[in-house]
């Protein structure tokens, strides 16, 4: 919503990249990205839509057999680390 992200994105990769992770062997690693500081006027300013999303991403990548490695900037370390302790036993 109004963040200017437009110019950034790139048609189809979003399904180019359920395709790939569909096509991994089990036991492959997927790398998600996220923590876009966009909450600069908050401590820590991390998005509020990415760690959830990282970890639903992460958590279906577990439930076909992959492995999930979130990676994440400094500022939101806590964020990612707090959610990980908080979405169950498949994070690990």
């Amino acid at each position: 919503g109004g963040r200017g992200i437009g110019e950034v994105v790139i048609v189809g990769e979003l399904e180019r990249a359920g395709i790939h992770i569909a096509d991994m062997k089990k036991g492959e690693t997927v790398v998600i990205l996220s923590g876009f500081p966009c909450c600069v006027d908050r401590n820590p300013p991390s998005e509020t839509d990415g760690p959830p999303g990282a970890f639903a991403i992460a958590r279906s990548c577990v439930a076909l057999g992959l492995n999930a490695l979130i990676l994440t900037d400094e500022c939101n370390e806590e964020v990612f680390i707090s959610g990980a302790a908080n979405v169950g036993g498949w994070a690990g």
